[in-house]
């Protein structure tokens, strides 16, 4: 067990996995010197059961992508927003986790 911390189901879901996605994008844009944050957003879906599913969004010089951060998908699925049928219920920018 890593610095006293263990795994709790639901303790580290969808917005959590959005949020470290971005903080890695963030951090890896940092390391190889690029001086600007890469423009990152939590995406929240529409999800079966009348639930609400958080995936990211990522803009590049390739265009927009929606990518499902989370491991139990498999590798990470990225699809070109042209391609993403689900419905967008919101985008957020910034901070994911303000104080």
């Amino acid at each position: 067990m890593a610095i006293g911390l263990r795994y709790t189901k639901n303790s580290f879901d969808c917005e959590n996995f959005a949020g470290l996605f971005m903080e890695i994008a963030s951090k890896k844009a940092a390391d190889g010197n690029v001086f600007a944050a890469p423009l990152v957003a939590r995406i929240t879906v529409s999800a079966p059961g009348n639930q609400r599913h958080s995936m990211v969004g990522v803009a590049t010089d390739r265009g927009i992508f929606i990518i499902e951060p989370q491991f139990d998908a498999g590798p990470f699925r990225i699809r070109p927003l042209a391609e993403f049928k689900e419905v967008i219920l919101g985008i957020e920018l910034g901070a994911f986790n303000p104080p």
